[in-house]
């Protein structure tokens, strides 16, 4: 299972970002172009007290019988704020289970919160945060098209707003690159 949910940046713009005004004295972000950060997703442990939504699913494959097809996909996704802040970015993880011929499942869980693995979280940034209240529901849809030039690579669409002021509603692209 897929899950997304909204963050915030204030730990991630501490360390990757404000980082740059003062290192060791001098004041380099003038080599961080800060358009940059929202033009690919990248992988890290995000801090769970930095979720400022509900967790939820975003889509079920089966790995024993999933085709490649399954893997672009076009869903929709409604989830909660839990607290007045500002969604800043996307964060997208995953659970798997192995239970096929097993005795005693096992489940590999990727969230945060969960014990850390080499998988992490896949961030992605936002170029336009949204102001959430508490109880504001985030509506929204995902579309992911895999490359053709690498079918482990992505171009991901996702659109978003606070449910109810569809006038705000925005729009961004990400690149998903295999490392």
């Amino acid at each position: 299972t897929m899950f997304i949910c909204g963050a915030n940046l204030k730990e991630h713009r501490r360390r990757h970002i404000d980082f740059w005004k003062d290192v060791y004295g001098f004041d380099m972000k003038c080599l961080v172009d800060p358009r940059d950060r929202f033009l690919d997703t990248y992988v890290d442990t995000v801090d769970p007290l930095s979720i400022c939504t509900s967790e939820v699913s975003l889509l079920d494959l089966d790995i024993a019988t999933v085709k490649t097809d399954d893997l672009d996909f076009d869903v929709p996704f409604r989830m909660q704020a839990l607290r007045d802040d500002q969604l800043e970015r996307f964060v997208v993880s995953f659970d798997t289970e192995f239970s096929q011929n097993l005795k005693n499942h096992v489940t590999l869980c990727t969230g945060a919160g969960s014990p850390e693995t080499h998988w992490q979280q896949t961030i992605f940034a936002l170029a336009s945060p949204l102001v959430v209240k508490k109880g504001d529901f985030v509506v929204g849809r995902v579309t992911a098209k895999r490359r053709k030039s690498n079918n482990r690579e992505y171009d991901v669409r996702v659109s978003y707003h606070v449910e109810g002021n569809e006038a705000q509603k925005k729009v961004q692209d990400w690149a998903v690159r295999a490392n």
